[in-house]
């Protein structure tokens, strides 16, 4: 969507409320076309107890998985939740979803993919340490 040069898209995690309502707000208010692009738990899909949803996905943005950021004018991107890229995070977060039972690649694989994703952002986001 940042791409496309909309006036604002955003991730957002429902674990992290007050985020989620201050970008909602805000998107409220933009003109133009808006996109909140949202990590919301699904236990059927995830095959996972619906009591530990909220915090699959805590655990997600935690590992560095799922990037809590916006983007105005399809430019200026400012990540609004660092993570701790937590390899027990990850661990966790695989570990609480039957989907990803005897499945997927290595953790080491995903770590790799998830520290490329992160330097890319953080180059958007004008980080370039």
């Amino acid at each position: 969507m940042a791409a496309h040069r909309i006036p604002y898209a955003a991730t957002v995690s429902l674990a992290h409320p007050e985020d989620a309502l201050r970008k909602l707000r805000y998107a409220l208010d933009v003109r133009g076309f808006r996109f909140i692009h949202m990590l919301a738990p699904c236990p059927t899909g995830w095959k996972s107890e619906p009591s530990e949803g909220i915090e699959l996905v805590r655990l997600a943005v935690r590992a560095g998985l799922f990037a809590v950021y916006e983007v105005f004018d399809g430019y200026r991107y400012e990540i609004n939740i660092e993570p701790e890229m937590s390899s027990h995070a990850l661990e966790a977060y695989l570990a609480g979803q039957g989907r990803f039972r005897n499945v997927g690649p290595s953790l080491d694989a995903i770590r790799a993919a998830i520290d490329t994703g992160w330097k890319q952002l953080r180059r958007r986001a004008g980080d370039h340490d």
